[in-house]
Parts: structure tokens; sequence; C-alpha cells
């Protein structure tokens, strides 16, 4: 601090908007251990022992900087809450816009020149640096103004205005009043992100947090433990897959690009290889052809299929199938089904081709189940007891069959159940809804990993909400609003602050956690242990009882 430009109250008085005392004492402190080290490698050029403190030895050898008792004094003629509210909300918009930049200069390095170099100063990333930054200024004002209206109501003064307004007074004395309150008001701070992608599924995001807190709470209430006994994760899984298989076959540009990775990874397990003799001139459809086949023939209602081995006068194949020519004309004489010639030709018992899938599709999961798990399992045993090391193998060779299995049979069941419901239900019934059945059923096999699989449900839960609404918003059956995406994120925001304020154990992700104590600037309520004995005629007040410092 250049005492040439300010004088030292100036200088302590500015120094409060970046640092507190106690984190500049620490600096102070830091910066004190490399000297007392050097005198402590040159103890004859010290002429008597210091018997001053680490932070008057920083002092002294390092220059004339200022204490942080003349801090401390400064900041007595300021306003704690607001400096401490400036100086979070700054350190935010810096490490946001900071990183923000170096993702975009990270990206041009690997672009290698295809993407023009990102400018140091950018509207688009000063505009959500400082959406954040005032979200959480905005929060910590109003949630201290309505703290203080909650705490006011139940005075003795306000005893007139409880009698006189009766409904607000319901309202100001709810527990989730100042946080919900707050977090709505400051929600709207989420506006100032430039619209896209990115502010869309920002606000749909949190939308399902809210949703999955809100269960939490909902479930922990002695009145309806039991939803959370019966209805577990896993119940999830089913309408998931039912809602993203049907979108894979007639929206697919409404479909997560994870769900479509893993549909054409396992699809190559399931449809006709190409034939080692089969002339390399000569097209052969590719697995993507294959499906987008499969979706048309639902559409058509499943047309019958006449072998050209058999009846080579008679067999036509639809113009719309012409390029699934190469695979079909083989297919066995006794194949009836136009589904079942393109998936399994060379086999005509549908039957006998799931097994074999079965086994070639096992065998591609272990390969990649199995050793993540032994690595992971091997990783966190760190101590060499042999009995330990053997009980947390077999569990992870439980897990892994487990996960393998239900993998399999999930993969196995969408597929397959093409072939089976022609045999099961007539044609012109749900001739492309029953994909909706089909992934249904192949989602309750979740129920052989209803035990490990809940935050990956969850996130297949999410995928499939955002693929109902994009299919929605395609086919015109809703109407946006503008702004929408912001209005949503200030709900969704208000009902997880809420949970968070009063009842933090319905937030279970730790990361999430961390980022609401960021906001609040309130350390999560810890639970009261059982055996706790209770105090009588004791009011306890929790941090956020009290006016919000």
């Amino acid at each position: 601090m250049p005492s040439t430009v300010f004088s030292k109250e100036t200088a302590a008085y500015l120094a409060n908007f970046v640092v507190s005392a106690d984190e500049y004492e620490f600096l102070l402190r830091l910066l004190a251990k490399p000297e007392r080290a050097a005198e402590e490698r040159h103890p004859s050029q010290l002429q008597k022992p210091s018997k001053l403190r680490p932070v008057a030895v920083a002092k002294s050898r390092l220059g004339n900087l200022l204490s942080a008792d003349e801090i401390r004094l400064q900041a007595t003629e300021l306003n704690e809450f607001s400096l401490l509210v400036w100086r979070t909300s700054s350190r935010l918009y810096s490490a946001t816009y900071l990183l923000a930049f170096a993702g975009r200069y990270i990206a041009y390095l690997r672009a290698k020149g295809t993407l023009p170099r990102p400018r140091l100063l950018d509207r688009t990333r000063i505009k959500a640096s400082l959406s954040l930054a005032l979200l959480l200024s905005l929060y910590r004002l109003i949630y201290r103004v309505t703290s203080s209206l909650h705490a006011g109501v139940f005075s003795s003064q306000a005893r007139k205005f409880r009698r006189k307004h009766r409904q607000i007074t319901k309202i100001l004395r709810s527990q989730f009043f100042p946080a919900f309150t707050s977090a709505a008001t400051a929600g709207l701070a989420y506006g100032l992100l430039p619209k896209g992608p990115l502010r869309s599924y920002g606000a749909f995001y949190t939308a399902t947090l809210a949703a999955e807190y809100g269960f939490n709470y909902v479930t922990a209430q002695k009145q309806f433990a039991w939803l959370g006994q019966q209805a577990n994760s896993w119940i999830l899984f089913p309408f998931s897959i039912a809602q993203l298989l049907y979108a894979y076959h007639y929206d697919r540009d409404c479909v997560s690009k994870p769900f479509q990775l893993f549909m054409s990874k396992t699809v190559e397990n399931y449809i006709p290889a190409k034939p080692l003799a089969y002339p390399e001139t000569l097209p052969w459809p590719s697995p993507e052809v294959v499906v987008n086949s499969l979706s048309q023939v639902t559409l058509d209602k499943y047309p019958p299929f006449n072998s050209p081995i058999l009846y080579p006068d008679s067999y036509v194949l639809p113009k719309a199938y012409s390029s699934i020519d190469p695979i079909v004309s083989q297919a066995h004489p006794g194949i009836k089904n136009l589904s079942c010639a393109l998936m399994h030709p060379m086999e005509q018992s549908c039957s006998a081709s799931y097994v074999k899938s079965l086994s070639r599709q096992y065998l591609q999961f272990a390969r990649y189940i199995l050793p993540f798990f032994t690595a992971k399992t091997l990783l966190s045993v760190r101590h060499a007891d042999m009995n330990l090391t053997k009980l947390k193998l077999m569990e992870m060779a439980r897990s892994a069959t487990k996960l393998n299995l239900f993998l399999t049979m999930v993969s196995s069941t969408i597929w397959s159940g093409l072939c089976s419901s022609q045999f099961l239900i007539s044609n012109n019934v749900l001739p492309t809804s029953r994909m909706k059945v089909i992934g249904f059923v192949a989602g309750l096999w979740a129920y052989i990993y209803n035990s490990g699989g809940k935050q990956q449900y969850i996130s297949v839960a999410r995928m499939a909400t955002e693929s109902y609404w994009k299919s929605l918003v395609k086919h015109n059956k809703v109407r946006t609003i503008p702004n929408g995406d912001v209005l949503v994120f200030a709900g969704s925001f208000a009902v997880i602050m809420s949970l968070y304020d009063r009842s933090s154990g319905s937030v279970e992700s730790g990361l999430i956690k961390k980022v609401l104590q960021l906001v609040s600037g309130i350390p999560p309520l810890e639970p009261v242990p059982a055996s706790t004995p209770s105090t009588p005629n004791v009011e306890k007040k929790s941090p956020r009882d009290a006016v919000h410092l």
C-alpha cells in the first residue's frame, strides 16, 4: 500500500474492501515465515533475539506495511455486513470471469487457430459474472431484511399488526418466508445471463434439483415416511426409459447425446454385421440406417415380409426400405416379419437370436465394468488386511455382476422388444406407442440394481424430462413465454434455498451444499443427536433465527 499516494488511514479504509482484518493478519504471518527462516539460518546477523510477534517481525522486515489492528480500526467506521457482501460478491465476480476466460482460451488453443482469439474484455462474460455476483449480494441483503421482518412479527410491539393483518402475519411467520422471498427476488438476476441453451439448461437443471430436494423433504416427514421407502429412486427409471426410447425413434434431435451413444453402442449386438465375403464395392446399411428403418416399420404398422428365396417373383420391397435390401434379401425363408428379417436375418427363431445377443452384450459390458470396479476397490483398500480386502473384492464382484446384468437386460429388452411385441399384440394396436411400453418394461430391470444407482437414475430422469419438454416444443404443444427460464430458475432457486435454510438434510450433494453456503453465508444446520437431552424453559435459537450477518 503506497504511503506516498494514500495516508495510512485511507489505505486501511480501502483495504477493508479487499480483505478482512483477520485475512490480512493471516497474509502477514505468511510473509513473516521466510524472514524468520532466514534469521534462523544466519543467527550471527541478529543483535538481539526478537521477542516481537510474527506480525511485528513482518512489519519491521518487510517494510512499512499496515497492521491488522489499523485495518480493524477503520472497519468500525463501515458496515461489517456490507463489507462482507462486497468482498464475497467481488471475489465471485472475479473468479467466474477468470474461469470463463481461461475456458475460452483453452478451447482456442485446442482448436489450433480455427476459433477466434478470445478477448480479455467480453460483454457476455461480464454479464454472466455480474449475474452470479448480483444474485449472491441480493440474496444476502434481502435475507437480512426479511429475517428482521420474520423476527419482528413475533415481538410484543407487533401485537396490533398481527390482529389487523392476519393473512400477512401468517405469511411472515412462516419459517420458509425469509429464504423463499430472498431467493425468489435474487433469482431474477439470472436474467442478466445471455439467452441461449446454457441459460435454459441451467434453469431446467435447477428445477430438477428443486424437485429432488423437495421429495427428500416430504419423505423425511413422519406422515410420508412410507413414501420414501416404497417409491425408491429406481422407480423413475422405467418412466424415463419409456420417454427416451420413444423420442429416440421419432424425435431423435430431442434426445441427449449420452443416451444416443448408449443406443448406438448396444445396437451393434442386435443387428447383423457385414459378412466377410460381402463385396467391398456394394453398399451395406449402417447401424443408423437400420435403426431408422426399424422406426419406419412401426410407422407403417409392421408390413409383412415375403422371402425372395421362396417367392422370387412376388418379392417386392417398399421403396422406403431400399437401403436395407442387402440385409433382408438374404433373410431366412421362415421369417414372416420385416423387423425380424432386419434384426436377425440368419436366425428364424427370435428367442434363439435373443439368447445369442444376451451373451454378446454381457461380455461387452463386462469388459468395461469389471476393470473399473476392480481398480476402484483396490484404491479404496489402504491397509494390508487380507480379510477386509477379500470382503471388499467380494462386494465389488456382487455389485459389478448386478450392474452388468442390469445393463444387459435393459439393452436386450429394448432391442428385442419390437420382435416380441408382434407376437403378443396385433400390428394395428399401438403401432408406435408400444415403444413406450417396451421402454417401461425394460426399465423395470432397475429393480436388480435398486440400491446402488440413485444418482444415475435421477440423471436419466433429468434427461427424460428434458427430452419430453423438447418434444412438446418441437410439436408446438406448449407455448413458450418470454424469459420463462428466468422465472423457472427464480422459483426453483427459492425452493432450494428454503429447504437448505430450514432442512439442509434434504440437500444430499456435498458440492451443492458448499455452493448454497457460499450464497447464503450460513453453514448448514447440523442435526441434533438423539442422545442430547432437551433443556426445559430455554429457547434455542439457530443461526437462521438471528439477523444474518
